[in-house]
C-alpha cells in the first residue's frame, strides 16, 4: 500500500468513526427524548386522572351540600305550615318535590311533602310531618338517591319498615308505596336499574308484610332495555311532562 493509499484509506476510517459515533449519540438522545416523552406523558396523564376524580368528588361534595341545605329549608319551611286535617300527604324525594299533584289530580287537598335529593332516612325524620295532618291517605316514593349515595339495601329497606310503622303508628292514612322509577344509564351515577329491580323486589315484599299498597310503575316506564324510556324523561333521570301525566293515570283511580 503507498502512501497516498494508505492516507487515502486513514480518512475514510476516520469519516465512517465520526458518522458512527454521531449517529450513535442520535440514537442515544432520541431513546432518552422517547423515554422522556414517556414519562412526561405518563406524569400528564396521571395529573389529568387525578383532576377528574378530585373535580368530580367537588362537584359531588357541592351537590349533596346543596341537597342538605334545601332539604333543612323545605322540611322547616313545611314545619311551619299550619296544621290540616284529614288531607292526602304525598312525601319522599324530587320526582314528588317537582310536580303540583292538586292540579295534575284536579284536587284541593293534597299536600305537597317531596324534596329533592331526599332519602328514605330523611323521611323518616319527617314522619312526623305527615301524620300531624292526620291524612287519609299517603304516597310515598323514596330509593333513587339512597342507591347514588352507595346506601345498602338492607339498610334502606330498614329505613323504610320504620317509615311504615310511623305512619301506621300515628294516623289510621292508607298506605301506598310507588316502586322506585328507572333510570337511564348515566355517567358517574352509582345506581343502576338492576339495583333498582332489586330493591323493588324486596319494597313489595315489605309491603306485602306490612299490609301497605304497592304501586309497580315499571311496566309503564320501562323501554325493551330494562331503562327509564326516553318518552318519560328528558335527563334521564327525573319524569318530564308525557311522564306525569302517566303516573297520574295510575294515581287518579287510588287517589278517588
Amino acid at each position: 500500500m503507498n502512501h497516498k493509499t494508505f492516507k487515502a484509506f486513514v480518512v475514510l476510517a476516520l469519516q465512517g468513526f465520526i458518522y458512527n459515533t454521531v449517529l450513535l449519540f442520535k440514537i442515544r438522545t432520541m431513546k432518552r427524548w422517547l423515554i422522556t416523552s414517556i414519562i412526561i406523558n405518563i406524569i400528564l396523564l396521571l395529573f389529568i386522572g387525578i383532576s377528574n376524580i378530585v373535580s368530580t368528588s367537588k362537584y359531588k361534595e357541592e351537590v349533596r351540600n346543596f341537597q342538605i341545605d334545601h332539604y333543612l329549608m323545605k322540611n322547616n319551611l313545611n314545619e311551619q305550615m299550619a296544621k290540616q286535617d284529614s288531607v292526602i300527604v304525598f312525601i319522599g324525594d324530587s320526582q314528588i318535590e317537582y310536580c303540583n299533584w292538586n292540579e295534575l289530580l284536579e284536587r284541593e287537598d293534597i299536600l305537597n311533602r317531596g324534596i329533592a335529593g331526599d332519602v328514605t332516612s330523611g323521611v323518616l325524620a319527617r314522619a312526623a310531618e305527615v301524620t300531624r295532618h292526620n291524612p287519609t291517605k299517603v304516597f310515598i316514593q323514596v330509593g333513587t338517591n339512597d342507591l347514588a349515595m352507595g346506601i345498602a339495601e338492607e339498610q334502606i329497606m330498614e329505613d323504610y319498615s320504620r317509615v311504615l310503622e310511623e305512619i301506621q303508628v300515628n294516623s289510621r292514612a292508607e298506605i301506598f308505596v310507588n316502586s322506585i322509577l328507572p333510570v337511564q344509564d348515566l355517567s358517574g351515577e352509582f345506581y343502576r336499574n338492576s339495583e333498582i329491580l332489586s330493591l323493588n323486589r324486596v319494597l313489595k315484599q315489605l309491603c306485602a308484610a306490612k299490609g301497605v299498597t304497592f304501586i309497580d310503575l315499571s311496566d309503564q316506564f320501562t323501554d325493551d332495555s330494562g331503562n327509564l324510556n326516553q318518552a318519560f324523561t328528558n335527563d334521564g333521570l327525573h319524569l318530564n311532562a308525557k311522564g306525569y301525566l302517566i303516573w297520574a293515570d295510575i294515581l287518579k283511580k287510588l287517589v278517588n
